[in-house]
């Protein structure tokens, strides 16, 4: 994300140090640990929360739209790297500007947005309307993603993942709240959300994370 922000050294020293200075003294030698050069890219340092828009035409999957809602330390150093007026905010132009920056950057890796489509890991999924906005105090981004074709869930398999394999960036998502339909799925079909036991973001000392992932499941 470094590229995004246009974060230097010096700033990304000290989010590390501010990190630990957070920890709690039983879970000192943990952070130390993270905060090392060598464990910092695989321990979460932004976190978003995602929401995903599933978008039926026809009783198919057509697209998906997907929202970033980036947190407050990732906000303000959006802020302090991007406001060239220098009034504490980010007006249009700087917004637009930076979300010309972000998609470029995030395109390289795919928009941290993984399909599968009956077994088969799509390469990329075609990226339109990246934009930036902010929502209160936080800033966030939403873009549409289209599939190579629209997907029949009743006859192919279709799983979303949203997350960052990388392991710098945290993804959030709750299934009750952050999911939509937009038309309606075929009957018979529901929305099922579980952890991807086949796929291992990150491994520290046994203990795996797996990414979350969102299938449209048919029948029983």
């Amino acid at each position: 994300m470094q590229a995004v922000w246009g974060i230097g050294r010096t700033s990304l020293l000290n989010r590390l140090h501010a990190f630990r200075q957070s920890c709690s003294a039983a879970a000192l030698l943990a952070c130390a640990a993270l905060t090392t050069a060598g464990g910092a890219i695989a321990h979460p340092h932004s976190f978003l929360d995602v929401r995903l828009g599933i978008v039926m035409s026809d009783a198919e999957v057509s697209s998906l739209e997907i929202t970033w809602l980036f947190d407050d330390v990732d906000t303000e150093i959006a802020v302090d790297n991007n406001d060239r007026d220098g009034d504490g905010k980010l007006d249009e132009q700087e917004l637009r500007a930076l979300a010309d920056r972000m998609a470029r950057t995030t395109g390289q890796f795919g928009f941290h947005l993984h399909i599968d489509i009956d077994g088969k890991r799509v390469k990329s999924a075609k990226v339109s309307d990246f934009r930036l906005s902010m929502k209160g105090d936080r800033l966030q981004a939403g873009f549409r993603a289209s599939l190579p074709g629209k997907v029949d869930p009743r006859s192919h398999r279709l799983i979303i993942g949203l997350y960052d394999d990388s392991y710098w960036i945290q993804f959030s998502l709750d299934p009750a709240r952050d999911i939509s339909v937009s038309g309606s799925l075929p009957a018979g079909c529901r929305l099922e959300t579980f952890k991807d036991r086949r796929t291992v973001i990150y491994e520290l000392v046994g203990q795996k994370v797996h990414p979350t992932v969102t299938e449209i499941v048919c029948g029983n």
